[in-house]
C-alpha cells in the first residue's frame, strides 16, 4: 500500500472526521508541558529534521495528509478554524486555542494509519516553548469538561463533549487522556462519536511537540502511542 489516503473508504472517511473533532478538543485545551531551564540550546538543525519521520511509525502504518489536510478534504476548513468559529462551553476555554492558533501556520506535521486496525498517530513540531503550569491549570481545572457545537462548511454541525484526564506527567513531558462523546451531521446523515484519544506534549530546546493517538471504536494503543511520543521527544533531544 502506498502513502496515498483514499478517503472514499469508509474506514479512513470516518477516522479522518473522528480526528476532526479531536484536533478541535485538543487545540481548546492545551495541555502542554514546559521544558526544565536547564535544557541545552535551540538546536541548529532544522525544524524539518527534528520531526519524527515514517520510520518512528510502528509496522502497518502508512503515512497519510495531517490531520488539518484530511479535515480540509472532509470539512472544507482546518481544525482550528472550526473551533475559532465554535460556541464552547466553558467559554473561556477558547482562549486556549486562540494562544495556539497564532503558532499553528508554522507547524511541521505528519500523521500516519494503520487501516487495518483503524489506528492513528500524528506529531506536530513548532519552534516555540510554552509554560505547563498556566496551561496545565487551565485544562484539568477549567477545561477537563467542555463541550463544543461547530458548522460544519457543508453543512450540518459537529456536537461533541470532552472529559480530559492526565496519564503521565514530569518536567519536560505529559500525556493526557481526552474521551469524546457526541455527533456529527452532515446534510441528512449522523453518525455518533464515542472516542478515547492520547494526547502527549513536550517543550523542550526552544521546541514544542505533540503527539496524537487514536483507534477508531476502541482504546488507542498506549504501547504504540508512548513509544512514537518517546522517539519524537528523542529527536530533539539529541538533534545538533
Amino acid at each position: 500500500m502506498n502513502a496515498k489516503t483514499d478517503l472514499k473508504r469508509a474506514g479512513l472517511r470516518r477516522a479522518a472526521t473522528l480526528t476532526a473533532a479531536t484536533a478541535l478538543v485538543v487545540g481548546l485545551s492545551g495541555g502542554i508541558a514546559h521544558a526544565d531551564p536547564d535544557t541545552t540550546a535551540k538546536p541548529t538543525a532544522p525544524a524539518s529534521d527534528l520531526l519524527a519521520n515514517s520510520s518512528d511509525f510502528p509496522g502497518g502504518y502508512i503515512i497519510v495528509p495531517a490531520p488539518q489536510q484530511r479535515l480540509a478534504n472532509e470539512l472544507g476548513a482546518d481544525p482550528l478554524t472550526l473551533a475559532s468559529s465554535a460556541k464552547v462551553n466553558p467559554p473561556e476555554c477558547k482562549n486556549l486555542l486562540s494562544a495556539l492558533k497564532s503558532s499553528e501556520g508554522d507547524a511541521n506535521t505528519i500523521a500516519g494509519v494503520n487501516d487495518k486496525d483503524r489506528k492513528s498517530l500524528s506529531a506536530s513540531l513548532v519552534a516555540k516553548d510554552v509554560d505547563v503550569d498556566t496551561l496545565k491549570v487551565g485544562l484539568l481545572k477549567t477545561c477537563s469538561d467542555v463541550t463544543i457545537e461547530t458548522g460544519d462548511p457543508r453543512g450540518g454541525t459537529i456536537k461533541a463533549r470532552a472529559i480530559t484526564k492526565e496519564v503521565a506527567s514530569d518536567t519536560q513531558k505529559a500525556t493526557f487522556e481526552i474521551a469524546l462523546d457526541g455527533t456529527r451531521t452532515k446534510g441528512t446523515d449522523s453518525f455518533p462519536i464515542h472516542q478515547k484519544v492520547l494526547v502527549g506534549v513536550a517543550s523542550l530546546r526552544g521546541y514544542t511537540v505533540a503527539v496524537q493517538g487514536t483507534k477508531l471504536g476502541g482504546d488507542p494503543d498506549r504501547g504504540e502511542f508512548d513509544s512514537f511520543f518517546d522517539k519524537s521527544v528523542k529527536k530533539i533531544k539529541d538533534a545538533k
